[in-house]
């Protein structure tokens, strides 16, 4: 349950206050009880909505987190790991943690496991952790202080994978590391000294219409002018027309290889 700090009552205080306290409560309010500095339990109006039952917390939750997460995946098709998760959600992950931690956990690994499941139904690669918990913080901020937050990530990094038998993130991941790339992954996943960062196909998934990073200026990603166009792609080879209208040619080693991949087309191509 979310405490209200004006809400918080010692046990001393209560006994002395009880008739008082119970008045208030029957008009629909609630308070905590605490000792030794800790919330011990709660007073709460008869007509306070508890989900005490685990098939209804599933029943209502999972209606939340499998919709928002196909969402999610789309946007992260379309832009990348630019923008958040959403408010909603944000909210909901927000309240769990402040009721539940280990509940909160349980709900974002379930989460991640339905965005990654989205993304690779479509042929994309998962996030690396960092790229996830991006996202995820600017959703958390809609209720969260950044303390909060950090506190948050601190204990999702610690328990995530009593909740993840599947092991969608790797150890390496969730102490602060990269995710480990082989060599068909030349791209970085994020910005540099940044969490932003874009899901990526395989050279033989992609399909004309689509934008990928410039191959002819190394393996960086790109700022907005320096996306390309995939105009014509065949095997190894493709078309590709940048921002300024002008054709350029790419042919690839291994049509396997990962790629940085957009859908929408960024600013500067708008602005032009």
């Amino acid at each position: 349950m979310q405490v209200n700090a004006k809400r918080l009552l010692g046990i001393t205080q209560f006994r002395q206050q009880a008739a008082a306290i119970m008045e208030e409560v029957a008009s629909g309010k609630s308070f905590h009880l605490m000792r030794d500095s800790e919330v011990i339990g709660h007073v709460v109006p008869p007509n306070a909505l508890l989900i005490t039952n685990d098939s209804v917390e599933i029943g209502l939750l999972s209606r939340l987190v499998v919709p928002t997460a196909e969402r999610f995946a789309k946007e992260v098709i379309e832009s990348g790991y630019l923008g958040h998760v959403g408010d909603d959600v944000g909210r909901i992950f927000a309240w769990l943690w402040d009721c539940d931690p280990a509940r909160a956990v349980r709900w974002v690994t379930s989460y991640a496991a339905h965005l990654i499941r989205a993304l690779r139904d479509e042929r994309y690669s998962r996030p690396a952790f960092n790229q996830f918990w991006f996202a995820l913080a600017r959703g958390l901020g809609v209720s969260l202080r950044s303390a909060e937050i950090d506190e948050f990530e601190v204990f999702v990094r610690a328990e995530m994978p009593n909740w993840d038998p599947d092991g969608l993130f790797s150890s390496t991941e969730l102490a602060g590391g990269p995710r480990t790339r082989e060599a068909d992954d030349p791209w970085p996943d994020t910005l540099p000294e940044q969490n932003r960062g874009y899901a990526k196909r395989r050279w033989c998934h992609l399909e004309a219409g689509q934008l990928i990073p410039n191959p002819h200026n190394g393996y960086q990603l790109p700022a907005s002018e320096h996306w390309c166009r995939i105009e014509t792609i065949s095997g190894r080879t493709a078309t590709l027309v940048q921002s300024d209208g002008k054709t350029v040619s790419a042919q690839i080693d291994d049509v396997a290889t990962w790629i940085p991949v957009i859908n929408h087309e960024p600013f500067y191509w708008k602005a032009r």
